[in-house]
């Protein structure tokens, strides 16, 4: 009975002291958020030291590996987005051209002047639209710098706001590490009971 509580004691004291370690670690992941001195030393936490290059790094990899401007551009002229334009540019051209036209040809013309503005918008519209698309386009995606704009977002967070938005993303991940740690310490705790049970 005793060696099996001894076993425990060692299994308990292992896993106390991996679980805490990872525990620990984990929080020195966020914590200090500012610069602490101890004596000589300086102690921060590793994301808030490096939050800066944490921000362009991300910025850089969303901007190469996951959204692309070109992907983002072409996303917005869908079907459904040219067709939109199409109507919205047919009621605006229609309502200033037969605005700025004289009454002596709308009594002229009559309907059939609206019904030509129509059919010219149908024709000629989309190639328009994607013409201006495609200027537009070009020029915005030479000022467009997502990876600065994403840096300056991220910088502009205070530390509380960065510590709660990361552990969103990897709570579980984290919970997990800790665990790991309590694992690893009830094995090394058996081991060494096992090394001392030896000699």
């Amino acid at each position: 009975m005793e060696e099996v509580l001894r076993i425990l004691l060692f299994a308990v004291v292992g896993g106390t002291i991996g679980f805490l370690t990872n525990k620990v670690a984990v929080k020195m992941l966020f914590r200090p958020h500012e610069v602490k001195h101890i004596g000589p030393l300086k102690i921060q936490g590793v994301l808030p030291k490096r939050k800066g290059l944490i921000a362009a790094s991300l910025g850089e990899v969303i901007e190469s590996a996951f959204l692309k401007k070109d992907d983002l551009f072409d996303a917005m002229l869908d079907d459904t987005t040219i067709e939109r334009f199409q109507a919205e540019l047919k009621a605006v051209v229609k309502e200033a051209l037969l605005k700025k036209m004289p009454r002596s040809l709308h009594s002229l013309f009559g309907e059939g002047m609206s019904h030509a503005v129509d059919r010219f918008i149908d024709d000629e519209s989309e190639a328009m639209i994607q013409k201006l698309f495609a200027s537009v386009k070009e020029e915005g995606l030479e000022r467009l710098d997502m990876s600065a704009m994403m840096k300056q977002n991220i910088d502009a967070l205070d530390m509380e706001t960065f510590e709660a938005l990361a552990l969103k993303v990897v709570k579980k991940e984290l919970r997990f590490i800790e665990l790991i740690g309590l694992i690893l310490g009830v094995i090394i705790g058996l081991v060494q009971y096992g090394i001392l049970w030896i000699v």
